[in-house]
């Protein structure tokens, strides 16, 4: 059975955690023999203490066996981008009780396991991202069509994160400055903001080479001079 890479990062964290706690643990009871404490007593004392501690760490229990579900029915991997309600992030460390998902922020969110339900992880498939494109009333729509089409396989070669397309998605909606048109990419969900703008980027210098204008809004102001001897 081959473990991909992020899979075998996710089980190491995990036994590293395991393995931390379990020396804690026995680094404890060999202090105490080494000062004289009858550690076969604590044992048994300690095995009674457990049972008594399990029924009021019920959350602990619970977060534990999440985390090992996360893990081995894998359905999400440090490295993976998930959402989780509406906190969507980079996973960066899955423990025995807490899930940690950084977002594009760099902001870090620690989860308990067992809170993490209807996870959403875009890392499995592409991501379908759409880039929009003004165009003014006044160009020749069936030019600009033309265009795009012509450059597709350039605009994909010059931008490595672009997986699949750009395809031409035809006349999205009408605007006050213009109309917009559609390209689709494919990218993984890492990428998608800067295949994005980086096609907006090779569109800008594309359009300037062919001294296509894109639009934007115009304000007009009118002011009215009014004439002294009317004022009077």
């Amino acid at each position: 059975v081959t473990i991909d890479g992020s899979r075998a990062e996710t089980l190491g964290l995990l036994i590293t955690s395991i393995i931390k706690y379990t020396l804690m643990i026995l680094s404890i009871f060999l202090v105490l023999a080494a000062w004289g404490v009858q550690t076969n007593a604590l044992l048994a004392s300690a095995g009674i203490l457990g049972l008594a501690i399990s029924f009021g760490a019920q959350s602990l229990i619970a977060d534990m066996l999440a985390g090992l579900f996360i893990i081995f029915e894998h359905q999400f991997a440090v490295g993976d981008v998930i959402e989780v309600g509406e906190y969507r992030g980079k996973v960066i460390e899955i423990g025995i009780r807490t899930t940690q998902i950084q977002s594009l922020y760099g902001e870090i969110k620690i989860i308990n396991n067992s809170d993490i339900r209807n996870t959403i992880n875009a890392s499995n498939n592409l991501i379908l991202t759409v880039v929009e494109i003004p165009v003014s009333y006044d160009a020749d729509l069936e030019q600009i069509e033309s265009l795009l089409q012509d450059n597709l396989e350039s605009i994909a070669k010059e931008i490595p994160q672009i997986v699949e397309g750009p395809t031409y998605g035809g006349v999205d909606k009408f605007t006050d400055a213009g109309i917009v048109v559609r390209l689709y990419i494919k990218t993984y969900e890492l990428d998608k903001w800067g295949a994005r703008r980086a096609v907006n980027r090779q569109l800008k210098l594309l359009f300037d080479r062919h001294n296509i204008r894109i639009p934007y809004t115009h304000i007009i102001i009118e002011q009215k001079v009014i004439d002294k001897k009317d004022e009077a």
